[in-house]
């Protein structure tokens, strides 16, 4: 899955006159000091380095479970961005 979607938080989306996107209602980013944003292609990355991390035994077993927990909470996010964004393409395309 490869999603090339970048949020700016410094604007205003919360305006009751436009339509929020599906990506702007998530909120994927976090904006730190610097103006660093972590956009979902990021989250997906980080997918794949705790997939990657668990299979060379990075964690210990006691830790698995909230690694996993937080691993399925990035990964239904994804999901959930994608399909609201394949339905948004499906209703327009109508």
């Amino acid at each position: 899955m490869v999603l090339h979607e970048r949020y700016d938080m410094t604007e205003d989306t919360n305006t009751t006159d436009e339509q929020v996107t599906p990506q702007e209602a998530v909120q994927a980013d976090v904006q730190a000091d610097g103006g660093t944003n972590v956009t979902l292609n990021d989250l997906a990355n980080l997918v794949q380095i705790i997939d990657v991390a668990s299979t060379r035994g990075a964690w210990r077993g006691e830790e698995l479970s909230g690694v996993g927990s937080i691993r399925d909470k990035i990964v239904n996010l994804l999901n959930s961005v994608q399909q609201q964004a394949e339905e948004g393409v499906d209703s327009a395309a109508e």
